[in-house]
């Protein structure tokens, strides 16, 4: 296909690591990959790929303070953007991509899933995430 054609072709679908972003490049010979739901609850995933297609090296991965430090803030945006009754809402479905890969993560997610307010649920995440990883269910 990119040679068929005398403009940029961009590869999608399923990019969900650094690595295969960089064997789907070298396969197709395509000019870029556009990253759709592999960086759903992963904002640093495009600063990975970009980084390892650049010097084929991997960032450490981040700690789980910082991946709550990220949640935080994501949430706080949601509240300031939308509003708090619909920020709340729609901040669900972003816990659970936050949280998909994480042991335990269903008790935290059942619990932000029944919050009301972000408040409670920045509280949860701050206080229950590190308890999650763990597999433990712990009260906020």
């Amino acid at each position: 296909m990119k040679r068929a054609v005398n403009i940029p072709v961009i590869a999608n679908g399923d990019i969900t690591s650094s690595e295969y972003a960089k064997r789907v490049l070298d396969v197709t010979g395509a000019d870029g990959v556009m990253i759709g739901c592999g960086g759903q609850g992963r904002r640093w995933f495009y600063r990975e790929a970009v980084d390892y297609l650049d010097t084929d090296d991997m960032l450490a991965k981040l700690t789980i303070t910082r991946i709550r430090d990220l949640l935080v803030s994501h949430l706080d945006a949601l509240d300031t953007f939308c509003g708090a009754y619909i920020g709340v809402r729609v901040a669900r479905k972003h816990v659970r991509w936050y949280l998909s890969e994480r042991r335990g993560s269903a008790c935290l997610r059942r619990r932000t899933n029944q919050s009301d307010t972000p408040v409670v649920q920045m509280e949860l995440v701050s206080v229950v995430l590190d308890a999650a990883t763990t597999g433990e269910c712990v009260a906020a």
